[in-house]
C-alpha cells in the first residue's frame, strides 16, 4: 500500500508544481490574449461589425474568468491560499460567476457562428439580418438570461466542512451535485458542440456556394435592374469566418475534456478496477492486489444471488488517512470522517463506484494509461520499495 500513497504523493507534487509554475504563466497568457481581442475587436474598421461584438463579449467574459476561477483554483491547489472559504458571500459568488462565466464564453461563441451563417448567405434579405442593433440586443438579453437561470448556485453554493478545520467552497453533494454534472454534460459536452459544428459547416458551405455563383443581372419589367441574391464576400468577413472556425476548433478539443471524463466514468461505473489493480502493482504487493480483485469478484457474486430487496454494493478507496496510514492530509487523501460522509452520499448510486471524486479521476487517469507508462511506474515504485526495505 505504500507505495501506492507514494505514487499519490508525487502526483501531489507535480500538481503543486505546475499551478505554482505554470499557472501564473496560464494567467499572463490569457490575459494578453484576451486583452489583444478586445483591442483587436473594438478597432474602428471591426467596430460596426456584429460578428465584432459577439467576439469581444466572448473577449470579456474570458478574462474575467480567468481572475474569478482560474485565479482562485491556482491559489488553492499551488499555494493553500483559500480566500473562499473564509467568507460564505464570497464564496458563493465564486460558485455563481464560475457557472454563469463558463456558459457565457460559448454561448457568444454561438452567436457569433449564427452571425457569419447570416452574413454568408446566397439571399440578401438574409443578409441583412445582421445587423449591429441585433447583435447588441441578442448580446445583452442573452447575458441577463443566463444570470437569471444560473441564480441557484447563490443559493446551493457553500462553505462545506468535510473534517474538522478542512473547509472547500463548492456546490452541495447529493442531488444538486448530480444535476450540475449533468447539467454540464448536456449543455456544454452535447448541446454546445452540435451547434457549432453545424453552424460552422454551414458557413464553410455558404462560402463555397457563393464563390461557385456567377450569374448575370437581369432586367425588371420596371427597368430597374434586379440582382441575383450573389455578393462578392468582403476580405473582413472572411477572417471573421476564419477567426471564428479556429475558436470552434479550440473549444471542440478543450471543451469536451471534461464531457468525455463523464461519459467514461458513467460506461466504465460496472466494471472500474481498484486503484491499485489499475497500475499494474508488482510481486510485492501481489497479495494486496489480489485481496482486492477478491473483492471485485465477490461482490459481483453477492449481487447476483441477492434475493429481492437486498443491494450489494462495492465502494472503491484510495488512500485514506486511518490509523495504519498517517500520511499528511491532501487533496487526494481524505481523513476517515471524509470518506465515510463520501460513501454515504453516494449509497444506491451504482453497483461499482469510487465515492470520493479525486479518487475516481485517480481510477480513471490509470485506466488511460499507456502500459508502457504503467511497467515504468511500477519498476520506480517496487526499486524504491526495496530500496527502503533493504535500508
Amino acid at each position: 500500500m505504500s507505495s501506492e500513497y507514494d505514487f499519490i504523493s508525487k502526483l501531489l507534487l507535480i500538481q503543486k508544481s505546475l499551478y505554482q509554475f505554470g499557472g501564473p504563466i496560464l494567467v499572463l497568457l490569457g490575459t494578453i490574449s484576451c486583452t489583444l481581442s478586445l483591442i483587436v475587436f473594438t478597432k474602428k474598421n471591426l467596430r460596426k461589425s456584429p460578428c465584432s461584438i459577439y467576439f469581444a463579449a466572448m473577449s470579456i467574459s474570458n478574462l474575467i474568468l480567468i481572475y474569478i476561477s482560474v485565479l482562485i483554483t491556482i491559489l488553492q491547489y499551488g499555494y493553500n491560499i483559500v480566500p473562499a472559504t473564509y467568507n460564505l458571500p464570497f464564496c458563493r459568488f465564486t460558485v455563481y460567476a464560475t457557472f454563469v462565466l463558463d456558459t457565457l464564453s460559448p454561448f457568444y461563441l454561438i452567436l457569433a457562428s449564427i452571425d457569419r451563417v447570416l452574413i454568408t448567405s446566397s439571399n440578401a434579405r438574409t443578409r441583412q439580418r445582421s445587423t449591429f442593433r441585433l447583435a447588441w440586443i441578442c448580446v445583452i438579453v442573452g447575458t441577463l438570461f443566463w444570470i437569471i437561470v444560473h441564480i441557484h448556485a447563490l443559493v446551493f453554493g457553500g462553505i462545506i466542512e468535510e473534517a474538522p478545520n478542512y473547509f472547500i467552497c463548492y456546490f452541495q453533494l447529493g442531488a444538486y451535485f448530480m444535476f450540475t454534472g449533468y447539467y454540464t454534460f448536456i449543455t456544454q459536452g452535447i448541446l454546445v458542440p452540435f451547434l457549432l459544428i453545424i453552424f460552422g459547416l454551414w458557413s464553410i458551405k455558404n462560402i463555397r456556394t457563393m464563390s461557385r455563383r456567377r450569374i448575370a443581372p437581369v432586367l425588371s419589367t420596371t427597368g430597374i435592374a434586379t440582382g441575383n441574391d450573389s455578393h462578392p464576400i468582403q476580405a473582413k468577413d472572411r477572417q471573421l469566418v476564419l477567426i471564428l472556425l479556429i475558436d470552434i476548433c479550440v473549444y471542440m478539443i478543450f471543451g469536451w475534456m471534461f464531457p468525455i471524463f463523464l461519459i467514461y466514468q458513467q460506461t466504465t461505473q460496472y466494471n472500474v478496477k481498484s486503484l491499485v489493480q489499475s497500475i499494474h502493482p508488482p510481486g510485492i504487493l501481489s497479495i494486496y492486489a489480489s485481496s482486492k480483485s477478491f473483492q471485485h469478484s465477490l461482490s459481483e457474486s453477492l449481487r447476483r444471488e441477492a434475493p429481492p430487496g437486498m443491494r450489494v454494493e462495492l465502494h472503491l478507496a484510495g488512500s485514506v488517512i486511518s490509523s495504519s496510514n498517517r500520511a499528511a492530509q491532501s487533496f487526494l487523501r481524505p481523513t476517515s470522517a471524509m470518506f465515510a460522509t463520501a460513501v454515504c452520499d453516494h449509497v444506491g448510486a451504482a453497483n461499482i463506484i469510487a465515492p470520493y471524486w479525486p479518487h475516481a479521476i485517480l481510477i480513471w487517469l490509470f485506466g488511460i494509461m499507456p502500459t508502457s507508462w504503467i511497467d515504468f511506474i511500477s519498476g520506480k515504485v517496487t526499486r524504491a520499495m526495496k530500496d527502503a526495505k533493504n535500508n
